[in-house]
């Protein structure tokens, strides 16, 4: 009986010292998914840009991920965080990334490549 509550506690420090790195993996890997998601976005919207001349969505306006999937031709499915597009003129746009769970971070791209990382 003693050997079982001494792999007990062993197997709870283990899990104890290995599941914050665990934590700070998952939030890396999630943050590269948005990451690559914007990249996505960008390249889908200079494509856009190239036939249409514009970047969508219109100047002054704003569409969600529902709307840029459709209008892009992308497949962009993501449950940690929502996406939007914005325009500001015909040749300039910004894409967002905010994390669903913590909305104070939020990743930007704009038309040059530019990602922005929220503050740490």
């Amino acid at each position: 009986m003693l050997e079982i509550i001494v792999i007990v506690i062993i197997v709870a420090i283990l899990a104890s010292l290995t599941l914050p790195n665990f934590s700070k993996t998952l939030s890396k890997s999630r943050e590269k998914l948005a990451i690559s998601n914007l990249k996505m976005i960008l390249n889908a919207e200079k494509l856009y840009r190239a036939r249409n001349d514009k970047f969508f969505p219109d100047s002054g306006d704003e569409a969600d991920l529902e709307e840029i999937n459709e209008n892009l031709n992308l497949d962009i499915e993501d449950q940690y965080f929502d996406y939007r597009a914005e325009a500001s003129g015909q040749y300039s746009f910004k894409a967002y990334a905010k994390n669903k769970n913590s909305p104070e971070v939020e990743y930007t791209i704009d038309p040059e490549g530019t990602i922005e990382y929220p503050d740490d």
